[in-house]
Parts: structure tokens; sequence; C-alpha cells
């Protein structure tokens, strides 16, 4: 009965920490995207501060198109001026 009782909480203790951690890694990746969302509406969006070796694939694809339209946004603004 002890030994159930032990195991049971082993394995809950477990499955949060596992929780915690999934979801500590999913807002850094969220994070991350947001503020290259944020630079590239601002026009700001560089991929000299794009690390590839930590971001997901879809973040690399995500960075490859905000390249191009920041690359819009500064064009856009030259042209207004």
């Amino acid at each position: 009965m002890i030994l159930t009782s032990v195991i049971l909480f082993l394995i809950s203790a477990i499955l949060l920490a596992l929780a915690f951690y999934f979801r500590c890694k999913t807002k850094k990746t969220l994070n991350s995207l947001e503020d290259m969302l944020n630079q590239a509406i601002e026009g700001k969006f560089s991929a000299e501060h794009f690390d590839e070796t930590r971001v997901s694939k879809q973040e690399s694809k995500l960075e490859d198109y905000l390249s191009s339209a920041s690359i819009s946004v500064c064009l856009s603004k030259k042209r207004q001026n």
C-alpha cells in the first residue's frame, strides 16, 4: 500500500516537472517568435540576430518570410520619403 502511494507520488512529480519544463520551453519559443514579429513590423528585423541552432524549423521558415517582409517595409518607407 505504501509502495503504491510512493510510486504514484513519484509519477505525479515527474509528470508535473515535465509539464513545467515544456511550458517554459513553449513560452521561450513564443517569446522568440513575438520578438521576431515585432522587429519585422518595425522594419528592424535582422537575420544576424537569429540563432538557427536553438530554434525550430517553423521559426526558420518564419525568419525567411520576415526577412523579405522587413525589406519590403524598408522599401515602402523609402518610397514615402
